[in-house]
């Protein structure tokens, strides 16, 4: 987001007038910057409340970096025409800008996480506020979840990660440009390199972002894929265009309004970003600003101006209140939404206040910095970062605050605690990116060579498949986290690339000739929906990308096609004398989280028992997509590997196993479990 308020600051970063010596001098309070300001923040709120009409309101953030860029050049090119500019100047004037009220926002939820959260959450917030006041937030959100995903929803500094991006910004700009300002030639050509580095940045979004879902997710959070938005506004401080005609401003305002008005209404999550569409809110906000119509109607707009002064305090205080009310499980309708929104609004309204002015001017004073109030200003800080490090490192203050329960119930919050990170990921095999998944080889060089196809259930076994891979076996996996293998199936999720890593990973285990092929993925938690999938999972090619169908009728044809080409390949294989078997959806605790079980423990202050998964209940369920993948196995000639058959009783599937809690999720099995002698199903297919 852009936090500059500050009127000295808004004052003409376009056509700035200048003395006789050239040296640039200030004009009017920039009413129009002001107002984009309120519409950007604006449309980010009503999207992250869910209001109709705003599924593109993510394209605010994307219209605070244009204007962050502009406004940051036009202070360094001031301040280089007068003499005097100072980086360190610069990096006071962000401080003191962005910092004070971000860290009263990350005190005040660790305050609040102490009282009202559960420890877990609460060492998440604390880790998420120490990367956000170290301005790495998006660095670590890059490595953990898209910002789109369901589980982004419960993460409190999610916002935190555009800080992060338009800081970093700030510590290369003044430097670069200091720089240049040393030397005549570059100074002199600053537009053109400038641009140059936009258009970089550009391609770099667009190639990177292309090629699977998790490299879209670094460029979505990471600078080097941000930084042509700010570079747009850079350079468009810099050329400053004197557009005189009045007409022809008022026609680039009404276009730019449009475009931005167009991208908040017609993208949506689905919408791959950054991409080309990206252009469109990105170029509507330079015409806005080069338009340069402070005077314009829309920007007297009851209430506008003062949305623009509080914008930054309303983004920094709307996401944890929107993800406060999920925690405590209120629904999102209207009068919920209402709610939020006001108290964003005051809550916005008094941080401004308290903390972006009063706390500023306590804390920085009104005269020079001076060292020994530097100095003290050097030990807050430290302190400031301490806190969320002693509350992550101390489990969210899970001892001290679990003391005076019992052991049992102790235990088991460990245990539940600890059951999401016990998952090694495709660390037991080291490989290389296969289009937009991964392949690696386990045991090379053995005569029994088994390849693996599927998804993150796949990638589950990967303990046991090391194990295995000690004896007779050379195991290939080729895995996609989040693609079941079935060909011609597009999924609703940006940057999807499941159809064309199915498609490449079926030709790589035909031409490779591999005497066993073993196909696993989670099909229940794909297709477990009335009609066969959830609405709008599935999606259909157009101008706009891989659209949501939401017919259940098209969502049924568009799952029978793909089940057939899945045969299709398998047969392809069985044709050769490859011996294939498609393994079926270990059973799963239907959505129930082991977080959700230490909340309840520690709330209720005695141990919360998960109960068995009632086998004739899973199966039920599970029914009408078990016997799809059944039926379309063996019109293959494949053979069926059922989980169900070792890993349940005659009426129950367990859910611990010697006092552990069997999952690390709503559906993947804890790593250290899967070596267990109960998940011995996959061996047989492997040496038989």
């Amino acid at each position: 987001m852009t936090y500059i308020s500050s009127s000295d600051e808004f004052r003409s970063p376009l056509g700035v007038a200048s003395t006789a010596d050239g040296v640039p001098t200030e004009r009017a309070f920039r009413k129009d910057i002001n107002a984009l300001r309120a519409i950007a923040a604006s449309i980010v709120v009503l999207f992250h409340f869910r209001v109709g009409g705003f599924a593109g309101g993510f394209v605010g953030v994307d219209i605070f970096f244009v204007i962050s860029g502009l406004l940051m050049m036009q202070i360094i090119e001031r301040k280089v025409a007068a003499g005097r500019f100072s980086v360190l100047e610069f990096y006071l004037a962000r401080t003191k800008r962005i910092v004070p009220a971000l860290a009263s926002l990350c005190v005040v939820l660790l305050v609040f996480g102490t009282l009202f959260l559960d420890p877990m959450t609460l060492s998440e917030v604390a880790r998420n506020a120490l990367a956000s006041l170290l301005f790495l937030s998006n660095v670590l959100y890059s490595s953990v979840s898209s910002y789109f995903a369901e589980a982004a929803e419960t993460n409190w500094l999610l916002h935190t990660w555009t800080l992060s991006v338009e800081w970093q910004f700030y510590l290369a700009l003044p430097v670069v440009m200091a720089l240049a300002s040393r030397s005549p030639l570059l100074w002199r050509h600053r537009k053109t390199w400038i641009a140059s580095a936009c258009i970089l940045s550009f391609l770099a979004a667009i190639l990177i972002a292309g090629r699977s879902e998790s490299f879209e997710k670094y460029a979505f959070f990471l600078l080097p894929t941000r930084a042509w938005e700010m570079l747009a506004g850079a350079w468009l401080a810099i050329a400053a265009p004197q557009i005189k005609n009045r007409a022809l401003n008022s026609i680039m305002l009404s276009v730019g309004l449009a475009a931005i008005v167009f991208s908040t209404i017609f993208f949506d999550a689905a919408t791959s970003w950054p991409s080309l569409w990206t252009a469109i809110p990105v170029l509507g906000t330079l015409a806005v600003l080069a338009a340069a119509r402070g005077d314009a109607g829309w920007t007297r707009t009851p209430g506008i101006q003062a949305l623009g002064t509080w914008s930054y305090s309303l983004y920094l205080w709307h996401w944890p209140i929107f993800v406060g009310f999920t925690y405590f499980g209120v629904l999102m309708g209207p009068a919920a939404i209402a709610c939020g929104l006001a108290l964003s609004v005051l809550c916005a309204m008094l941080s401004y206040e308290l903390f972006e002015t009063r706390l500023r001017d306590a804390i920085f004073g009104r005269t020079p910095l001076s060292w020994r109030r530097a100095g003290a200003l050097a030990a807050a800080a430290l302190i400031l970062v301490a806190i969320p490090v002693t509350a992550w490192k101390m489990q969210g203050f899970e001892a001290v605050r679990t003391a005076a329960f019992d052991s049992d119930t102790k235990a088991r919050l460990i245990d539940y605690r600890g059951a999401p990170a016990d998952w090694k990921g495709m660390s037991p095999c080291k490989g290389q990116q296969f289009y937009s998944g991964h392949i690696c080889v386990m045991g090379a060089g053995k005569a029994n060579r088994v390849a693996i196809i599927g998804d993150s259930h796949a990638e589950q076994m990967l303990p046991r498949l090391a194990q295995l891979s000690q004896q007779n076996a050379e195991i290939t996996v080729i895995r996609q986290q989040g693609c079941p293998p079935l060909p011609t199936l597009f999924w609703s999720r940006r940057g999807d690339h499941c159809h064309r890593f199915t498609e490449k990973a079926f030709e790589k285990v035909l031409s490779d000739r591999f005497d066993k092929v073993i196909i696993i993925s989670a099909w229940v938690h794909y297709f477990d929906y009335p009609g066969g999938a959830k609405p709008g999972a599935l999606c259909a090619m157009s101008w706009r990308g891989c659209r949501p169908i939401t017919s259940t009728a098209a969502v049924e044809a568009a799952k029978d096609e793909a089940f057939a080409s899945f045969s299709d390949h398998i047969g392809r294989l069985t044709a050769r004398g490859v011996k294939v078997a498609v393994v079926q959806q270990t059973p799963d605790p239907n959505g129930v989280k082991p977080h959700d079980y230490y909340q309840g423990t520690f709330f209720g202050g005695a141990p919360r028992i998960a109960p068995e998964i009632d086998r004739a209940a899973y199966l039920a369920r599970a029914s009408n997509i078990r016997n799809v993948v059944a039926a379309a196995a063996r019109r293959g000639g494949a053979t069926i590997i059922d989980p169900v058959e070792t890993l349940c009783g005659d009426r129950a599937c367990p859910v611990y196993n010697d006092g552990r809690y069997l999952y690390t999720d709503t559906h993947h099995t804890r790593a250290t479990e899967v070596v267990h002698p109960r998940y011995a199903y996959l061996d047989k297919a492997m040496f038989n």
